[in-house]
């Protein structure tokens, strides 16, 4: 018996209905439409409590904060998503994929602290207005963005496609939530404060290091090959 065929017998990823592919894809669409109104909700709670000035600066905050998120770490999601989606098809563990992909993140975080560290007087002179904590939140955010990247190529590959949701329905929330003092403190450091913490926040929603039925799954499948290679080393040549 193939691995794939085994990884069948055990409802594992591995030939995968269409159909979970195609709810999943409306799923995600939908979240992503939801997250894309509740970013312009923030927005206007932004511009309409805040001055031209200040409200100019959380837009620089905004666009620096997701050209370097998106540029660092998309690239590792979708590296994540494939590897996972792949080893699991294959009837392999995906976990040593996230080892790798961890010690990845860890590398990209140190050299935007680096980068920050060496930047830090221009950045918080040039953009905001000699602000140091939108800087620090600048660093924070991007960090915690690099964490959500991650999680979401995990649950892309394992095919978690309600978790992504609220990944995706989160982010908008929490950043809405945290800016909503904005309605008594007009303050610029509120609303970067608030795209800060929702890159944090959402870290939270899906830890694959607490997912039981992913890890039993995964160890599952590696157990399983490695008593099939046992039994049949012929499989191994195949």
């Amino acid at each position: 018996m193939s691995f794939q065929a085994a990884a069948v017998e055990r409802g594992e990823a591995v030939g995968r209905p269409r159909a979970l592919e195609l709810s999943g894809t409306w799923l995600l669409s939908g979240a992503m439409a939801a997250a894309g109104l509740l970013a312009y909700a923030f927005h206007i709670l932004a511009a309409r409590t805040l001055t031209t000035n200040e409200y100019g600066q959380v837009a620089a905050f905004w666009a620096a904060l997701f050209i370097v998120v998106v540029v660092l770490f998309r690239p590792l999601e979708q590296t994540t998503a494939r590897s996972i989606a792949d080893r699991l098809e294959r009837g392999q563990e995906g976990w040593t994929v996230l080892r790798s992909v961890v010690h990845m993140y860890a590398y990209l975080v140190l050299g935007v602290a680096v980068a920050a560290a060496l930047a830090w007087n221009v950045v918080t002179q040039k953009l905001f207005d000699g602000s140091s904590f939108m800087t620090a939140m600048l660093a924070v955010g991007i960090a915690g963005y690099g964490v959500q990247y991650v999680g979401r190529g995990v649950l892309g590959g394992l095919r978690r496609f309600h978790a992504l949701t609220g990944i995706h329905i989160g982010d908008g929330t929490v950043r809405l939530l945290v800016a909503l003092p904005l309605l008594a403190v007009a303050s610029k450091e509120v609303a970067a404060a608030a795209l800060a913490a929702a890159g944090i926040a959402t870290t939270s929603i899906y830890n694959p290091y607490r997912d039981q039925s992913a890890r039993a799954s995964t160890a599952e499948t590696r157990s399983s090959a490695n008593d099939e290679l046992s039994a049949n080393p012929s499989c191994e040549a195949s």
